[in-house]
């Protein structure tokens, strides 16, 4: 995968933190149970158990031994839990609440940009050549009051318009 995918896009793109919101509640604290080959097979040094070969670098890197007490096929599986596999996908318990926010964040968003498009583009009806004329952005002062002071005095003919009863 090129670079530019991995380290750009993936941190744009509101799905991973969906999928991160989502998959660290259902994952947490989850026990792993290894199926058989999924297993590391290795033989501890003689006079030695399973148990006591592995127990520092269980201590500092997790993981269970099926067989503590064996001598010879020591059955490790790397993982305790699923949060130990999803963080190797960049999944974390502690990310939870910010992941579900950008998801709201993207949904509101996205609403207030539809909203926006819809007012520009349909009620204001702006075209790009009214964007770029600068002078239209400010409006013109209006008169308040009608030009014509005459208009509600009477003229020739208005009595025979008007019936009294």
């Amino acid at each position: 995968m090129p670079a530019f995918w991995r380290r750009l896009m993936y941190k744009c793109e509101p799905f991973t933190y969906v999928v991160q919101a989502l998959a660290t509640c259902l994952v947490h604290n989850k026990k792993v149970v290894c199926n058989p080959d999924e297993f590391n097979i290795m033989d501890p040094p003689s006079g030695q158990t399973c148990g006591t070969y592995l127990q520092r670098y269980k201590a500092d890197n997790g993981g269970y031994l099926l067989n503590p007490d064996a001598t010879s096929d020591c059955l490790y599986c790397p993982y305790t839990k699923q949060d130990d596999i999803v963080a190797l996908f960049n999944v974390h318990w502690a990310q939870r609440w910010r992941n579900f926010g950008f998801m709201w964040a993207y949904i509101i968003f996205n609403l207030v940009a539809m909203c926006l498009g819809y007012y520009v583009m349909r009620v204001k009806v702006w075209s790009l050549g009214g964007l770029l004329n600068i002078k239209s952005w400010i409006p013109k002062k209006k008169d308040r009051h009608e030009k014509d002071t005459t208009i509600f005095q009477k003229k020739p003919g208005d009595d025979s318009k008007v019936q009294k009863q």
